[in-house]
């Protein structure tokens, strides 16, 4: 595990089992309670955690499988809180929350709902709409330039639209200008997006106040963080994260830096991932999270998640050795450029029998490599 921790940190710098049902009773054979929890983490859905806490409550509650179910339980929960506080606050989304989440996630769901306004009351006659405010000139075509990074055009076009007060046109040219070294323009405009309330602008004008390398520029630039944090974007979240735990702007605070590494996770920010990969691997080798985090990565595309999640699998650390599953994640791994996996695949293919290849074979050219928690 320590190749995996100091791999995690160079990085950051520079088919299925059945699985048993909820009206199963309890197995308490040895070993059979670790390899049903394994089961259970390498599927996607919450109610199958919540019946396995709920058959193994009075027998097992104190077992490591147990409480490392829970947590996972409780993380994508906290996943799904983050997912939803995004969302429109609607009587119709709620109710599609309660149908998929009730039942495990209460917590989150009476978040939701105390957002959700009540029904205003019948009026005889309701009054016109207003008229939606006319669109500032050029937004549309700064917008769209600007997605599909056709620098040259969207620079006229989102200046345009900058001054005529749009705030996500401000963040737009102000990310060109810094792009182009123009970075006191680039300032100027990105402190607009930011005093207008504009997440990536408080997020991007943070990023440049930093620039400035004192201890009063970090302060500011992590109030804006974590503006932009609160208001749910993901990239500011993870900047908090690692503000608080490197101590930039701010004394250390491990627990407000998880607190906020968690939260980009769950919206399946990779570095954040990684991060708390590497955190948990600093407590313990043996951490069951690192391999969880390892896994969400990985299941997103992340050429380094799939490394380091294939060596834990190589390597048993985590969890149990399995040959099969660190072949196929080498494998993308190798094919995403890490070639540093090449030697562990070549030495697995030799180690793997001919239908178990052609099993993590077609995973791999099927696109099914692993499922994301």
């Amino acid at each position: 595990m320590r190749a995996v921790y100091v791999f995690i940190m160079m990085s950051l710098m520079a088919g299925c089992s059945v699985l048993p049902q909820a009206g199963d009773a309890p197995d308490s054979r040895p070993g059979q309670l670790h390899l049903e929890a394994e089961q259970l983490l390498d599927q996607p859905l919450i109610d199958p955690l919540t019946a396995f806490l709920e058959r193994y409550a009075d027998t097992h509650a104190q077992a490591p499988e147990f409480r490392r179910i829970a947590r996972e339980r409780d993380s994508r929960c906290r996943a799904i809180g983050t997912r939803y506080a995004r969302r429109a606050p609607t009587p119709e989304t709620l109710d599609a929350l309660r149908i998929g989440y009730q039942r495990s996630c209460p917590a989150q769901v009476e978040a939701f709902a105390r957002r959700v306004p009540p029904a205003p009351a019948p009026s005889p006659a309701a009054p016109a709409a207003p008229s939606p405010a006319p669109e500032a000139p050029g937004t549309s075509d700064c917008y769209l330039l600007y997605a599909i990074r056709n620098t040259q055009q969207a620079l006229p076009a989102c200046t345009r639209a900058a001054e005529a007060g749009d705030a996500k046109a401000r963040h737009h040219l102000a990310s060109l200008l810094r792009t182009d070294l123009a970075v006191t323009e680039a300032r100027h405009w990105a402190r607009l997006a930011a005093e207008a309330g504009y997440p990536p602008g408080q997020l991007l004008y943070a990023e440049l106040l930093q620039l400035d390398r004192t201890d009063q520029s970090d302060e500011q630039a992590l109030q804006l963080i974590e503006a932009a944090a609160e208001a749910g974007l993901a990239a500011a979240q993870y900047q908090a994260g690692m503000a608080w735990l490197n101590g930039v702007g701010t004394g250390p605070d491990r627990t407000k830096a998880m607190r906020w590494l968690e939260r980009a996770a769950g919206q399946d920010e990779i570095a954040a991932q990684l991060q708390l990969a590497q955190l948990h691997a600093e407590r313990t080798a043996e951490a069951p999270e690192v391999r969880q985090w390892l896994r969400r990565a990985a299941s997103l595309g992340s050429g380094t998640g799939q490394y380091l999640l294939g060596m834990s699998y190589l390597e048993g650390d985590g969890g149990p050795a399995d040959p099969l599953e660190a072949y196929v994640w080498l494998s993308l791994a190798l094919l995403n450029g890490e070639v540093q996996a090449q030697s562990a695949v070549s030495q697995l293919a030799a180690r793997l029998s001919p239908s178990q290849l052609a099993i993590a074979r077609q995973r791999i050219n099927d696109g099914r490599p692993g499922r994301l928690p």
